[in-house]
């Protein structure tokens, strides 16, 4: 099952609105936007200026950001940066009055990275996740709460596979296998060049031909996979082979991920698509070289 599990959405929102719902969430006294749970101010250029961790009554949480430090403000409009989990709070009441407040002042939208989840119903101890050219981590305690990493965090192409039913304590097998993507190529071409090579054992089959040691090995590493990292380098690439043979590979799925992108796109309302550099020429002002070539979307003011 595919799931968007994480999304990053930038807007350009007019200063009043920004006002109104900063005055309501410091007040604390309104049941429907939910209460700061944390802030913090951002020092780094580029970086969010002021930052809320919005707590709502569910137990879950939305981050929200406003300002981006270094930049010079406008008189109109300021950006405004969301990130949230769609699986846990796009349905909460609390964070859809916000953001539904933020659109009616947005005069812009754009979408940044979104982690895609995919959740199969099988034990973490019958995968492997086969090491490419990205930076490998693994955090390991056993086979079963074993997690392992592809990329760097947080950034297009980023792989995270680990037992999901472990980590929250679900009672039943549950592997999770994350992949972050950049809306700005998130086409089902690139998602499937950075989709990972994860194999599944549960019911793979020996070769006949493989017999001998190559067998002792092909056995004892489809039970233990962590094994695989102390055979020789050479027989290690011939055993990796033929586990790929014996493994089922598990594979994207076009049709779940375009739901995922359709899902993506109706946080943004059906709003038609402008640019940045159009935007700055009807107002007049700067919003800075971090947005010049972004696709975004355009509301009527």
């Amino acid at each position: 099952m595919y799931l968007l599990d994480k999304l990053t959405v930038v807007m350009r929102v007019r200063y009043d609105t920004i006002s109104h719902i900063l005055g309501v969430l410091c007040d604390g006294s309104s049941a429907s936007t939910g209460e700061i749970a944390k802030q913090w101010i951002g020092r780094s250029p580029g970086s969010m200026h002021y930052n809320y961790t919005i707590a709502l009554q569910s137990g879950h949480s939305y981050y929200l950001g406003f300002g981006v430090t270094g930049t010079a403000p406008n008189s109109f409009t300021e950006t405004v940066k969301v990130e949230f989990n769609p699986a846990k709070v796009g349905n909460d009441a609390q964070f859809t009055y916000v953001y539904e407040w933020l659109l009616s002042g947005c005069r812009y939208l754009d979408f940044g990275r979104f982690d895609v989840a995919i959740d199969i119903p099988v034990a973490r101890d019958k995968f492997i996740l086969v090491k490419d050219k990205r930076k490998y981590a693994q955090l390991c305690n056993s086979n079963l709460d074993k997690t392992e990493y592809l990329g760097l965090r947080s950034q297009h192409g980023n792989v995270k596979l680990y037992n999901k039913g472990l980590e929250s304590k679900l009672g039943y097998d549950l592997t999770r296998l994350e992949i972050t993507m950049d809306y700005k190529c998130c086409s089902f071409a690139e998602f499937s060049r950075v989709f990972p090579d994860v194999l599944y054992f549960d019911s793979a089959e020996i070769p006949e031909d493989v017999t001998g040691t190559d067998k002792v090995l092909l056995i004892a590493c489809m039970e233990h996979p962590e094994l695989l990292m102390d055979i020789s380098k050479r027989k290690r690439k011939k055993i990796q082979q033929l586990l790929g043979e014996a493994a089922v590979k598990v594979n994207a799925s076009e049709l779940d991920y375009k739901i995922i992108l359709q899902q993506i796109l109706d946080y943004g309302k059906g709003l038609p698509a402008i640019n940045f550099t159009e935007l700055e020429q009807e107002l007049d002002i700067d919003f800075g070289e971090d947005f010049e070539e972004i696709r975004g979307y355009q509301t009527s003011l």
